[in-house]
């Protein structure tokens, strides 16, 4: 197991340093992400999952997440796990042996793939869903309990996700699937700190104090249907907000085209590239 592990997070970053070299299409021949629907018979072990009593409305939803109890002792350390760009942390489901979930602040909820869910004996409480940007389907869940190194979170709220996704070696030979993502109705529960040069997730009880000197810049940001945004300028102009998400991968901002070409970005101009968006 833990070979095949290692395998896959040498393939991976190997497909990230190729990347860089301007030899992405032919990894990408060698590595591929491929999303599935679910088969029958799969669907049909997850409508077992699903609770008498189902939520009909976000609004109920939203209501539903005031029922998650967080808990905390002091500051938790965890590990950041970069496999080609993108961030994960290790999550505990209902007890379970640890899953690596994706760190994703972009994400309003906690998402949870259909075989964790099934493994780990999630409630689904919802009727099936669809995301509105990728126009992907799932469920709302409860899982009685998540937990991230030593802090805890009781009846919390999760997307599950109604397909899956994988990355292939030629295609054939399974090297990384999906398991989840860490969104920000979890992270919310406490003050976090993302400390990238030290690959570490670091979360307090929400009334800790921040800890800074003469070279932290706090910056305010708005929180709105569990999304961060931050008012940014732009080469002098703005504000204009953006989203913090740390489940966008690459070495680019993404803005609308409308907002580049106000800005004077134009294709193919000497301030632009062709960009590849990868994403879970």
């Amino acid at each position: 197991m833990l070979v095949s592990i290692m395998v896959a997070i040498g393939l991976i970053l190997l497909y990230a340093l190729w990347e860089k070299g301007g030899k992405t299409m032919i990894i990408s021949n060698i590595i591929q992400i491929t999303v599935q629907g679910l088969s029958e018979i799969e669907k049909e072990k997850l409508m077992k999952l699903k609770s008498p009593e189902i939520i009909k409305t976000m609004e109920a939803i939203k209501e539903e997440t005031k029922r998650s109890r967080p808990s905390i002792i002091g500051e938790v350390s965890i590990p950041l796990v970069d496999l080609g760009g993108m961030t994960f942390v290790e999550v505990r489901v209902n007890q379970s042996q640890p899953y690596l979930f994706e760190l994703d602040t972009g994400a309003n909820y906690t998402a949870v793939s259909a075989e964790v869910a099934l493994k780990e004996g999630l409630i689904i409480i919802s009727d099936e869903m669809r995301e509105s940007y990728w126009g992907r389907s799932f469920y709302i869940g409860r899982a009685k309990e998540l937990k991230i190194g030593d802090a805890k979170i009781e009846n919390e709220i999760v997307g599950i996700i109604n397909h899956k996704i994988s990355a292939k070696l030629f295609g054939l030979i399974p090297i990384f699937s999906y398991k989840g993502s860490l969104g920000l109705n979890t992270l919310k529960h406490f003050l976090i700190t993302i400390d990238y040069p030290s690959s570490r997730l670091i979360l307090q009880p929400k009334d800790s104090k921040i800890q800074a000197d003469k070279r932290t810049i706090i910056t305010p940001f708005e929180l709105k249907d569990n999304l961060i945004l931050i008012k940014t300028f732009i080469n002098g102009q703005g504000p204009y907000q953006f989203l913090f998400d740390t489940g966008s991968t690459g070495e680019t901002i993404l803005i609308e085209k409308d907002l580049a070409e106000k800005l004077g970005f134009r294709e193919g101009g000497p301030h632009t590239k062709p960009a590849q968006l990868r994403s879970l």
